[in-house]
């Protein structure tokens, strides 16, 4: 029963190490979305797309915490 559980930990350490980096990651790319959102106003096309991709990252974290309290 201990190798299972400790598995179970070592397992749930790489998942939060791995959350973590990629939470980076989203932040980094969150925010060069930003930058670019702005210069992107006077283009409408082009602004849509950002803004849907923006609004996508918003999301992930929200669906990722739903999928680690499970």
């Amino acid at each position: 029963m201990a190798t299972t559980e400790n598995q179970n930990v070592k397992y749930r350490l790489k998942l939060a190490s791995a959350v973590l980096e990629i939470s980076l990651v989203y932040n980094e790319f969150y925010n060069y979305i930003l930058i670019y959102e702005r210069k992107a106003l006077h283009r409408s096309r082009l602004y849509v797309h950002v803004y849907f991709l923006r609004n996508i990252l918003y999301m992930l974290p929200l669906y990722g915490k739903n999928l680690y309290r499970q």
